[in-house]
């Protein structure tokens, strides 16, 4: 048999509902020899004792392809672990073996799958403040779920509007007082009554700027891969001026204005009040000459 090591997962992190594509990085094993291959998959839970946390191992175990990619990598999918190991499942020891009697033969592994919550779960409970955004963006926006922790250590934000233009942003994770410092500052700068995070932590993230007017979906990643959807649309809007609409053109209305006697020509102040200076210098001349 080859002599083969597995080295990484990637994403090595994905929702127990399944779907996520796990690319292993297996050192020695060819296309060909592939084909012959399985993963293995065996139920992880996650206990309490002594207030720490261990693995452990159950002999539950489901066998899936391991599929060979376009660009010659190797992939498994995952299955819906909530159904073929139950609701407890924290993660999964990943292998790649052979089929054999009386029993499979291991080649490489394990490795550690973890499992977040199934994908709805992982959307955002609320978002602060919300839900209209400059074109322009540089806004700070505050994100917060109702989990106990976060589900992985990196989040990314896409945002995905009606016109099709798309984009990501990364999200930075807060914890314990600059979570709760966050969140109290975006509740006093939108004036509303937003409860704090779960377990005092939170995501941050600052908007992009955005080609046009659009209603945009709000989704957030764990695993780079798979996205769950904020409930609410936000809407990217035109920016208000001070003094009313920009105007963003020139045209005769803007230079002339119309009387019953014919038209007035309009001048800028710099204009007339360099008018003004000549037609007193002009004066003072006059009475000179005189």
């Amino acid at each position: 048999s080859a002599t083969l090591l597995l080295s990484g997962l990637a994403p090595d992190a994905g929702p127990l509902s399944g779907g996520t594509r796990v690319e292993l990085q297996i050192h020695g094993l060819t296309k060909k020899y592939a084909t012959k291959l399985f993963v293995s998959l065996r139920k992880v839970q996650s206990l309490q004792k002594r207030k720490s946390r261990i693995g452990r191992a159950y002999d539950d175990e489901a066998l899936v392809s391991l599929q060979v990619g376009s660009r010659g990598s190797f992939f498994f999918v995952t299955p819906d672990c909530s159904k073929v190991f139950g609701d407890d499942s924290r993660g999964l020891l990943v292998t790649v073996g052979y089929l054999s009697f009386p029993e499979p033969q291991i080649l490489a592994g394990p490795l550690l799958f973890n499992l977040m919550d199934p994908l709805p779960k992982l959307a955002p409970a609320w978002a602060s403040p919300c839900c209209d955004f400059k074109l322009s963006g540089d806004e700070g926006i505050i994100l917060a779920w109702d989990l106990k922790s976060p589900p992985s250590d990196a989040v990314g934000v896409r945002f995905r509007g009606e016109s099709g233009h798309q984009q990501e942003v990364k999200g930075e994770l807060l914890f314990g007082e600059d979570a709760l410092e966050a969140t109290a500052s975006s509740r006093q700068r939108v004036g509303a009554n937003v409860r704090a995070p779960a377990r005092a932590w939170c995501v941050r993230f600052t908007t992009p700027s955005w080609p046009k007017v659009d209603s945009v979906e709000l989704n957030v990643s764990w695993n780079g891969q798979q996205y769950s959807r904020f409930d609410s649309l936000v809407h990217f809007e035109e920016e208000k001026s001070l003094f009313g609409e920009v105007v963003e053109g020139i045209s005769e209305d803007h230079l002339a204005q119309r009387d019953g006697l014919g038209v007035q020509l309009l001048e800028s102040p710099e204009a007339s009040a360099e008018r003004q200076v000549d037609q007193s210098t002009a004066k003072d001349l006059d009475r000179v000459v005189a």
